[in-house]
């Protein structure tokens, strides 16, 4: 009787780590789209930033709306997790902040 409960604990074991493994391989495909459309908008936004008429007035305009935004997404929690979003938003900031900025050009 102990073999089996143990044999039955060892299955249930195995049949997690296995859900486990699949979920762990649909997160990285996530993350793996995810990461690539980010890449994507910073192109895109690089050239609509950098083709634009007016960047005085789109710096303008980017600095206000991004004052409200972007203090919530830096200031986050302790975790590993939330410090590397963190750090990621700060440099795609400084990124646009160059680009859009018409004296730094």
């Amino acid at each position: 009787m102990n073999d089996e409960s143990e044999q039955d604990r060892v299955e249930a074991l195995e049949g997690e780590v296995a859900f486990l493994k699949e979920q762990m391989s649909l997160l990285a495909q996530y993350l793996a789209i995810m990461i690539g459309r980010a890449q994507v908008n910073d192109c895109m936004l690089s050239a609509l930033i950098l083709s634009h008429p007016d960047r005085e007035s789109l710096n303008r305009v980017w600095r206000q709306s991004s004052a409200a935004v972007i203090p919530n997404v830096i200031v986050r929690g302790p975790s590993p997790w939330d410090a590397e979003i963190a750090d990621t938003a700060k440099q795609r900031v400084e990124h646009l902040n160059e680009l859009a900025d018409p004296e730094e050009s």
